[in-house]
């Protein structure tokens, strides 16, 4: 796969994929049976089925299983992958912009020192 990817910028964005695969991962497995709860508690806006979210927990774990709590977990999976390999990708250009900028900056700087000895 990585001889495909031959180039610094190639290289860089499969390893910017691949991290963020990896982030949308972690980051899916931990918070999706949380917001499971959250969203079994928001639907059920009377307080009907679930009183509170511990409660929600354990008859959702009795009635349907433990596997419910991550029922809809690709969907989210794929959404965080993609959140995390956006926001990677635009910092580092914002970051590549910035240095761009203070780059300009300097040469300004020197030209205008340049100008002003000549001048003095």
């Amino acid at each position: 796969l990585m001889k495909k990817f031959k180039g610094k910028q190639n290289g860089e964005m499969l390893s910017k994929l691949i991290g963020s695969a990896i982030s949308g991962v972690i980051a899916s497995v931990i918070t999706h049976p949380i917001d499971t709860l959250k969203t079994c508690l928001q639907a059920d806006m009377y307080g009907e089925v679930y009183q509170n979210i511990v409660q929600a927990l354990f008859k959702l774990i009795r009635e349907q299983g433990f596997a419910s709590l991550f029922q809809g977990i690709l969907p989210r999976t794929c959404m965080c992958i993609l959140a995390f390999f956006v926001t990677t990708t635009l910092k580092a250009k914002s970051e590549q912009y910035k240095f761009v900028l203070q780059q300009r900056e300097q040469r300004r700087k020197r030209k205008q020192s340049a100008t002003l000895a000549i001048q003095g």
